[in-house]
């Protein structure tokens, strides 16, 4: 089983557990900073049909005061079973990322993905609290965000943290795809606590991966 998974880079949460007791992972969700936008650039192509550009990124990080960019960072902790697999492997890898801008008390989602050998996990829904939180700290009353009219699983998440639909934007994708506009009013009694409780019930089942 070791053999042949030293040259998997696809490598889960799941996938790790039944490797070994021992092979535990680490993550963390930190500011995205400029030497992250070629891998998040290499994610970004791999996630979404019409990406952004790597200078997309380049101008939200040097020249978009308002905005704010988070990487979801994972990386190996077993050194026993790093000395048996090929070490690449397990270096720091960018799994997740998303964005947010907020001007004149109104919050935009711009960007949220997670690879997808790493869905189904809650990595994406801590994405979203993450930029949730950090709209409402920049004084968001209310947050909006663009999906697709067919992508049902992100809907259901925007759901959860209840966003609801405002309008739907024609011919939004370059696939000519609608886009629905989703928006959330972060600005409702409770919502903020209601958010820290989400946040820490969503690092205990991370947790139970670890």
């Amino acid at each position: 089983m070791l053999v042949t998974m030293e040259i998997q880079r696809d490598w889960t949460p799941s996938t790790l557990a039944k490797m070994s007791a021992s092979s535990g992972f680490k993550y963390r969700i930190r500011r995205m900073k400029p030497r992250d936008i070629t891998r998040v650039a290499a994610l970004e192509q791999r996630v979404f049909a019409d990406p952004w550009p790597a200078m997309a990124y380049v101008q939200e990080l040097y020249f978009n005061p308002i905005a704010r960019y988070f990487v979801l960072e994972t990386w190996m902790t077993s050194p026993k079973l790093r000395s048996l697999l090929r070490k690449q492997a397990f270096d720091i890898e960018i799994q997740g990322f998303a964005g947010v801008r907020t001007e004149s008390g109104r919050g935009h989602i711009s960007t949220l993905a997670i690879h997808p050998s790493w869905r189904g996990y809650g990595f994406g829904e801590l994405l979203l609290i993450t930029v949730l939180e950090t709209a409402i700290e920049m004084g968001a009353k209310n947050v909006t965000l663009e999906v697709r009219v067919s992508n049902e699983i992100a809907q259901s998440l925007y759901r959860k943290y209840t966003f609801h639909r405002i309008g739907q934007l024609h011919r939004y994708y370059k696939d000519g795809e609608d886009a629905a506009l989703m928006e959330v009013d972060t600005s409702a009694s409770g919502y903020e606590e209601w958010l820290k409780t989400q946040r820490q019930l969503l690092e205990r089942r991370i947790a139970a991966l670890q």
